[in-house]
């Protein structure tokens, strides 16, 4: 039965993104952090294959070491699309297929967890269908790290096996889906440790004999090696932040918090969108939106599922009271540090803080998350969960053929197909990274104009060159992560403004660049460049040795 809820979901995923399973080189839902995790993916698979050992030692951001942990590691995702990309050879494949998994696997593992709660398929399928097809869900598909924590049902289900039974097989596999899903990110980590202390807090108190029980040498071994392989994959990131004092400015958090004023704030992933900008936003003017709707039918059923829990006796059960408060608490942290409304956070009387804050200045890690918001995808699962514990009473009577509508009414919600945009295989790569490879693998390079997060208007410049770098992969001064180094930054302003110059030949001499390539295209975007007064002005040093000219771009050696 589970294979076949199993291609169910994996049906309604490539229904929902057609045509994408037939474009999985070229097709993409956008040229930002959609290229941003496809280079990370793929220097992942190049790493994992060639120098696993050194694998934090990407190749952008060049001279700055271990630059990966600039931003999220994404090894399980990478495993994930070792094969298909292998197979295809095109870069864009791991991502894709991965938006593809996670969605599938997503809402079969929230099925298996609601199906051992409940030993009822049909509740257990709806709920998978709820967190895996909201429209919150498929509003975030670019961003891979928010979707891919398909390993929390999985964990949660294997803990509370191990608390049912003691049995130390199951706190293995507790453990390894728990690596599994920081493996790809680390916030998802936090997520699982919450659900964690929230299902420890009720057995505490309504079974305090079974927790003893469960506290053997074994269990603590297993807890210790966990503890110890999360601070393994976890130290890269301490060194970086240790290394260039970084932490997320508290403001971050506070400007990508969720808002509760924007709970009903449609995507583009809805039908409902236009109908309800009109109804419940046409004089809403920002400053920033947040878009915390989770679907017409989800919040029916979660609304019904509160009811059914405060009303009946029989329905305040101990796993529905430890998804509800789950739910609650992530929807608390998901608002940011202080409490906001109408665009702005509230001072008067007084500024009300919110628990974000205290974790933000004592929980480990926590200052380096910039988006609080996040946290709302723990609620949409906690509350998928919840109302899968309770469809049952809330139904009664003809479950199955009211569970089949309310299906269908999740699905036509749906506003597909959806918008992607192109970009080229492998094979289309521009002429000049076909060069690129055929360099010594040890070179360093540089490519001009360079731009950092004070070009926003250049960001997907930095974007693709980062996914064409997949065909190379030598060390490049370029880059674009959610991190970059303030010297970099500063650098990279030098550069662009100046080059050529006698003060950035010797600082490009000094980091050992080999390699300069000039993108005449790129340079015709900035605003009063000549890029042939520039092309004079290089000419007239003698370190810059002329080696070809590749449709549009100027390759240059650099004499040291």
């Amino acid at each position: 039965m589970k294979k076949i809820v199993f291609l169910s979901y994996l049906l309604i995923t490539v229904i929902i993104t057609y045509p994408l399973i037939f474009h999985l080189s070229t097709y993409v839902f956008g040229k930002g952090d959609e290229l941003l995790i496809t280079w990370i993916l793929n220097w992942d698979i190049h790493a994992l294959l060639t120098n696993p050992f050194n694998i934090f030692d990407a190749n952008i951001f060049y001279p700055y070491a271990h630059t990966l942990s600039f931003s999220e590691p994404f090894f399980t995702s990478a495993i994930l699309a070792l094969i298909p990309t292998m197979i295809l050879k095109n870069p864009l494949v791991a991502f894709n297929i991965n938006v593809i998994l996670s969605l599938t696997l997503l809402g079969f593992s929230t099925y298996c967890l609601v199906e051992y709660l409940t030993k009822n398929r049909v509740s257990s399928f709806v709920a998978g269908i709820l967190i895996s097809f909201s429209p919150f869900t498929l509003g975030r598909l670019f961003q891979l790290q928010v979707i891919s924590i398909q390993w929390i049902p999985l964990s949660i289900l294997f803990f509370l096996k191990f608390l049912k039974d003691g049995k130390i097989r199951n706190l293995i596999f507790t453990s390894i889906f728990f690596l599994l899903q920081i493996g790809s990110s680390f916030l998802p980590g936090y997520f699982l440790i919450v659900c964690y202390g929230a299902i420890l807090f009720f057995y505490f108190f309504s079974k305090r004999n079974s927790l003893k029980k469960l506290l053997s040498k074994n269990a603590i071994i297993i807890v210790t090696i966990t503890a110890f392989l999360t601070i393994l994959l976890g130290i890269p990131y301490f060194q970086t932040s240790k290394k260039f004092r970084y932490v997320r400015d508290i403001r971050d958090t506070i400007h990508f918090a969720n808002r509760p004023e924007y709970a009903f704030y449609p995507n583009g992933r809805t039908r409902l969108e236009k109908f309800i900008l009109k109804t419940l936003y046409s004089h809403d003017k920002g400053p920033y939106r947040y878009d915390g709707y989770w679907g017409f039918a989800f919040i029916i059923l979660f609304v019904l599922s509160c009811i059914s829990f405060f009303k009946l006796k029989r329905a305040r059960k101990f796993f529905p009271v430890i998804f509800l408060l789950i739910a609650i608490t992530s929807f608390v942290l998901s608002l940011g540090p202080v409490f906001q409304w109408g665009g702005k956070v509230v001072k008067k009387p007084f500024m009300i803080p919110l628990p974000y804050a205290i974790f933000y200045y004592l929980v480990p890690g926590f200052s380096g998350i910039r988006n609080s918001g996040r946290w709302e995808m723990l609620t949409i699962f906690s509350s998928s969960v919840f109302i899968g514990l309770l469809l049952r009473q809330i139904l009664k009577k003809k479950m199955l053929l009211i569970s089949g509508i309310i299906i269908l009414v999740i699905l036509a919600e749906i506003k597909f197909p959806f918008k992607y945009v192109q970009v080229p295989n492998r094979n289309n790569f521009p002429k000049v990274y076909s060069f690129v490879n055929t360099l010594p693998k040890d070179i360093a390079i540089i490519e001009l104009p360079i731009f950092s997060w004070d070009a926003q208007q250049f960001s997907n410049v930095e974007f693709m060159r980062e996914y064409f770098s997949t065909s190379h992969f030598r060390k490049m001064v370029n880059g674009y992560s959610g991190f970059s180094p303030k010297e970099w930054e500063q650098n990279t302003k030098f550069l662009t403004k100046e080059f050529p110059s006698k003060e950035t030949i010797n600082y490009l001499k000094n980091i050992k660049i080999q390699y300069i390539i000039l993108h005449k295209k790129d340079y015709e975007q900035l605003p009063g460049f000549s890029f042939e007064s520039m092309s004079k002005r290089v000419g007239t040093f003698p370190e810059l040795q002329f080696i070809r000219q590749i449709e549009n771009d100027y390759v240059y050696k650099l004499q040291w």
